[in-house]
């Protein structure tokens, strides 16, 4: 266990074994505790207000868009639990890029 002074308290880390609350699928990885609850709300405001937190989204860009609706619709989990996404082309470029017959090329340079 180590004790971190943050800008809003001190804050408790390191690891926690308690085989009490190991059940067969649960293992408690995070843990939050103030010595006044009654505290709580008014310091989860003040961290709020330390780290900017903002209730408002970002702006996301046309590209940023598109990268994260390709990603969900390309995805998909391999069984040895690696995801595998195909690369996304940009269709200004297709047109421009012009790869030819460059398989047969490499092939044979690497023969």
């Amino acid at each position: 266990m180590r004790l971190v002074e943050s800008k809003i308290s001190f804050v408790i880390t390191g690891s926690y074994n308690d085989e009490s609350f190991k059940e067969k699928y649960f293992y408690p990885s995070h843990c939050f505790r103030s010595k006044c609850l009654s505290k709580l709300d008014k310091t989860l405001r003040s961290f709020g207000k330390t780290e900017n937190i903002s209730e408002e989204k970002p702006v996301i860009s046309d590209e940023r868009k598109f990268c994260e609706d390709y990603f969900e619709r390309t995805h998909v989990r391999k069984p040895c639990r690696r995801y595998s996404v195909s690369l996304p082309f940009k269709t200004k470029y297709i047109k421009i890029i012009n790869l030819g017959d460059s398989r047969s090329i490499a092939s044979k340079r690497l023969d």
